[in-house]
């Protein structure tokens, strides 16, 4: 073996090279909300057909609506229960193909009182944004398109006794025999949100009042 040979394995052997970041691998994340786009695709252009080519059968569908008259035409939703993803398509007399026109995304797993729950997304992200990320980060980090938190100390009272004479209510009916029609839950309150926009989509950040932490995020057009 001649010298420069040598050196060269002798360098290989004992250099250790820093992990590289996303940012360094030129990755291209699996889902880009300022981008919108889905697996280096444009997420609006992807017809249902191409999404469920990608991601394969969906846990559950929601058939487009047959509207009554005046009543809004509602594309098919598609629930990928164990990716975490939910999607909204157009209504096929809107657009034949059926593209998406909204992708909801979770970032921590769901505990409904009802229903299927939601895993959190264990794909890649912008901006490395993951359920660890609080609203202060999001503030910061995506502080070029103007976000804006939603949350208002005074409103958010309004709403909790509002959820909480819905449930008093319920229970009333209960023991009176009644049907009860379910109380909004707790989660879903419209003030723990935060929006953005950005060349590309309109983002809805959701998180979780008293840790702030993000529980999901909602791309549309």
């Amino acid at each position: 073996m001649n010298r420069h040979a040598y050196l060269i394995l002798a360098f290989l052997a004992t250099y250790c090279p820093a992990a590289p970041t996303q940012q360094d691998k030129g990755d291209t994340p699996d889902i880009d909300f300022v981008a919108a786009t889905f697996h280096g695709k444009p997420l609006f252009d992807l017809s249902l057909d191409q999404l469920t080519d990608i991601l394969g059968r969906p846990a559950s569908i929601r058939p487009p609506n047959t509207p009554l008259s005046g009543e809004k035409k509602k594309g098919a939703m598609l629930a990928y229960f164990d990716k975490g993803l939910l999607f909204g398509c157009e209504h096929p007399d809107i657009d034949a193909n059926q593209t998406v026109k909204a992708v909801q995304v979770y970032l921590a797993r769901t505990r409904p009182s009802s229903g299927t729950p939601f895993a959190a997304f264990a794909g890649t992200l912008s901006y490395g944004l993951s359920g660890d990320w609080k609203v202060p980060r999001v503030l910061e980090t995506l502080a070029q398109y103007k976000p804006k938190d939603m949350y208002d100390p005074e409103k958010a009272k309004t709403i909790k006794a509002l959820q909480e004479t819905a449930r008093q209510m319920d229970e009333l009916t209960r023991k009176a025999g009644g049907t009860v029609r379910g109380s909004p839950p707790e989660e879903d309150n419209p003030l723990t949100r935060i929006l953005l926009v950005t060349p590309k989509a309109s983002v809805e950040f959701a998180y979780e009042e008293n840790t702030k932490f993000i529980e999901w995020f909602l791309i549309t057009r």
